[in-house]
């Protein structure tokens, strides 16, 4: 038998429970943005859910929420096995949320198998992809790289790490490119990738 998928699963769901055709569509109204470190998963989902008229949430916050700690003090105290764990209860926790909902995730989530299989059959799940170039200079802009080191260096880094974890992200659902293209497009990309999905919105409706 093939692998149902996520939007079947959640109709199943939905027709057990006696769920109209409107309530199982918003059942499945959940996405994920997955990508490297400045590849704009908070702010370009934070633009796009308010385009939309969605609820926009970041899993760190919910897991500092959830556990009244920063994601420095958890991985102080917990380590990265503990952060790995507190992050996979946050998401179970979001997935049982119905939505409409775009999630921006960290970009390691990819990397813990079990976490990105539930993200990938819950949520409808995006990537935002751009040039490792690109990764660095907006991670710079936001002041997260240190002055120090040899930018070459930290470049070849962020080459290497986009290698290893590319064939992870092209596990999702849809690709959307931010490469050299202003804010305005990447959003209205990504925008257009979601209403591909889900078809018509309620915003333009409401509009």
């Amino acid at each position: 038998v093939d692998q149902a998928s996520p939007d079947q699963i959640a109709l199943a769901k939905s027709a057990l429970a006696g769920s109209t055709g409107t309530e199982s569509r918003t059942i499945r109204r959940r996405v994920a943005l997955v990508g490297l470190r400045g590849a704009g998963k908070s702010t370009l989902g934070r633009m796009a859910a308010a385009h939309l008229g969605w609820r926009f949430v970041e899993l760190n916050t919910e897991i500092e929420r959830e556990n009244g700690l920063s994601v420095r003090e958890i991985f102080a105290i917990y380590g990265q096995e503990g952060y790995r764990r507190l992050e996979q209860k946050a998401l179970r926790g979001l997935a049982e949320q119905p939505g409409p909902m775009v999630l921006a995730t960290g970009g390691s989530i990819v990397a813990e198998p079990l976490t990105y299989d539930l993200l990938l059959q819950a949520f409808f799940t995006i990537w935002l992809r751009a040039r490792p170039e690109e990764h660095m200079q907006r991670v710079r802009d936001q002041g997260h790289v240190e002055g120090k080191g040899d930018p070459a260096s930290v470049l070849e880094d962020l080459r290497a790490v986009l290698l290893s974890r590319e064939p992870l992200y092209a596990r999702a659902s849809a690709v959307v490119d931010t490469s050299d293209v202003p804010v305005d497009v990447m959003v209205d990309r990504l925008a257009e990738a979601i209403e591909a999905r889900f078809g018509t919105l309620d915003h333009r409706r409401s509009a």
